[in-house]
């Protein structure tokens, strides 16, 4: 969506994800400067939120952290530097903001004691935390094959 992009907007995205997501970046080698650069910011986000709730030291602070991202995700504006630029890559790739909320509600399930009780339980938050990143993705690369998306939340749920 962006034709040229200053180097170091580049180098600043994409230097996330070669320091926390080594297979993801070495992928990234086989994009065009621009998808590169659009996946790095989704990974970026990502990365923040799961962040959010990973280094918690109060449960409840950070549960208002996520629910403050939700709500500046509709209201389209956000004082976070992050979380504008993700508004930005949302709007760029028309990324589904219903697909976001089920990601922040997989991360924010983190917060207390998890004791999964079924199989069912299982694969729902793992579509939540990684298959949902399939999705967005999809959008990012300008998928739209109803095939294409299911595989891509497989994915995300087996990597999960």
């Amino acid at each position: 969506m962006q034709a040229s992009l200053p180097d170091s907007k580049v180098e600043k995205a994409t230097a996330v994800l070669a320091a926390n997501g080594k297979s993801f970046a070495f992928a990234g080698k086989l994009l065009d400067t621009a998808t590169l650069f659009a996946c790095a910011r989704l990974y970026r986000f990502c990365r923040y939120v799961d962040d959010v709730a990973d280094e918690a030291t109060d449960p409840v602070k950070a549960a208002r952290q996520l629910a403050s991202i939700k709500h500046d995700l509709v209201r389209q504006k956000s004082h976070d530097p992050l979380v504008s630029d993700f508004i930005l890559l949302a709007r760029d790739y028309a990324l589904d903001v219903a697909v976001v909320n089920e990601l922040l509600d997989g991360i924010a399930s983190d917060l207390g004691h998890v004791l999964v009780q079924s199989d069912a339980e299982l694969l729902r938050y793992c579509y939540r935390v990684a298959g949902t990143v399939g999705v967005l993705m999809c959008n990012i690369f300008n998928v739209r094959s109803p095939a294409a998306l299911a595989h891509a939340i497989d994915l995300g749920i087996a990597m999960q």
